[in-house]
């Protein structure tokens, strides 16, 4: 039987874990967006698709017990990121397991942290891997988890192609961030042994990486002009493909999946890869448009700081998607719960979660707010809660930069770790209390 102080333990993490899948079950059934569909569908037939890895599709297939139910895949990964949360918080100095569980609870309450777990996505990993690399660098876990922790790492690695960049970018952070928590002896060595485990997450995400990058990059570049303005220097005296499209779509979106996009024109994404290629390289020699580039970047990576709205995308999709048949199809069990969700009926969309959206930013500002007065009046980030929270703030404006500045902006990219700057908050304001009362647990 487990012991007196066990039973307590438990009660607290199921609480947590059940407050992550709390939108998912007010929802009465996991939140799916487009990506959902594609994911399904590359799980379910072991095709790699063009534009993402297979490992979030796998995931789904593995953790629904082959089609059973995706409840099990929900409460998969809310369960991870409870594990991941509850490390990051008692390394960071919150020790009792109470306190964390509350922690986690009132985020999933005041922030959008719940639309993030509780959606069939890869994006529930990308605090997953934020978490799991702070913890392996500069964390001290004991073998056993030491071990769990890689395997959550290389998962959550693997599950999406923005994760490659963001992780390669973080690991520098977090060395620098170990050192000043007084962990930072072993950090070069602790980093090191994430570089195979990088190159083994490669492979299932290796394809999707090389069929898409200039793609996505390329719609980028219509999005904010670029591609416009080299196409108006190099149409005239070069026989591009991309040239003879009647117009250039002026957002990414369009450029990806609209009906009349000039990608289009080619027969496959990979037989547009010499041509966009070719443009990329081109406008990155030109100083014009270098300069072009900078901007978009600067612009494009602040305006996606400020967005990040929850369920951005999470519209009803009726019978007939393919969303609706996949989910009939492979998970028939779950296709009369799926038609009866709240998101079916249209409920996540515009107006409704408008107050939830103005809660979230009003929690982001005040937590901005604090974060600022802290840095220009301690300036001294040397406690673990402060290291956690400037990785956390890192992650935050890397992945908004990223996203924005090599695809486009979106409400979702932010989102899914928007929540992290009320925690760096809150980790700091801890740091704070520790320094002028006594330690307490």
């Amino acid at each position: 039987m487990p012991s007196t102080a066990t039973l307590p333990n438990l009660l607290w993490g199921a609480l947590a874990i059940t407050g992550l899948m709390g939108a998912a079950v007010w929802n009465g059934y996991p939140l799916v967006y487009s990506d959902t569909s594609s994911y399904l569908g590359s799980g379910f037939t072991l095709d790699t698709l063009v534009d993402r890895p297979i490992t979030y599709g796998l995931f789904l297939r593995i953790t629904s017990l082959n089609g059973l139910t995706l409840w099990i895949s929900t409460l998969a990964q809310c369960a991870l990121l409870w594990w991941c949360l509850s490390l990051t918080l008692a390394w960071a100095g919150i020790t009792r397991l109470r306190n964390r569980a509350i922690i986690v609870l009132a985020l999933c309450t005041l922030t959008g942290l719940p639309f993030v777990s509780g959606q069939l996505m890869a994006d529930a990993f990308t605090p997953m891997l934020i978490l799991s690399l702070l913890l392996l660098i500069a964390g001290e876990p004991p073998r056993g988890q030491r071990w769990l922790l890689h395997g959550v790492f290389v998962l959550a690695f693997a599950m999406h192609m923005s994760h490659v960049p963001l992780a390669l970018l973080l690991i520098p952070v977090a060395i620098r961030i170990s050192r000043a928590a007084g962990t930072g002896s072993h950090a070069w060595r602790r980093a090191g042994l994430l570089v195979p485990l990088m190159a083994v997450a490669l492979i299932p995400m290796g394809s999707s990486l090389a069929k898409s990058k200039h793609v996505f990059f390329m719609a980028h570049m219509a999005e904010e002009g670029i591609l416009q303005r080299y196409l108006e220097k190099h149409c005239p005296g070069e026989d591009l493909v991309i040239c003879g499209a009647p117009s250039m779509p002026s957002s990414a979106d369009a450029f990806l999946w609209g009906a009349d996009s000039p990608l289009n024109r080619f027969p496959s994404w990979s037989a547009a890869e010499p041509e966009f290629k070719s443009i990329i390289k081109g406008s990155l020699r030109d100083p014009e448009l270098l300069l072009l580039h900078g901007k978009a970047w600067l612009s494009a990576g602040s305006r996606q700081l400020l967005r990040f709205a929850p369920a951005d995308g999470m519209g009803p999709f009726a019978t007939g998607t393919l969303l609706q048949q996949r989910i009939e199809a492979y998970i028939p069990g779950d296709a009369v719960a799926f038609a009866h969700s709240r998101q079916a009926a249209g409920l996540l969309i515009p107006p409704h979660l408008d107050s939830l959206s103005r809660v979230q930013a009003g929690i982001m500002a005040i937590s901005a707010v604090l974060l600022l007065a802290y840095a220009f009046v301690r300036r001294t980030w040397r406690s673990k809660g402060c290291s956690a929270a400037l990785v956390l703030i890192s992650a935050y404006g890397l992945n908004a930069f990223l996203n924005a500045g090599l695809v486009m902006v979106a409400d979702r990219f932010a989102a899914k770790l928007a929540w992290t700057i009320p925690l760096a908050a809150l980790l700091v304001a801890k740091s704070l209390l520790r320094d002028r009362v006594s330690p307490s647990s």
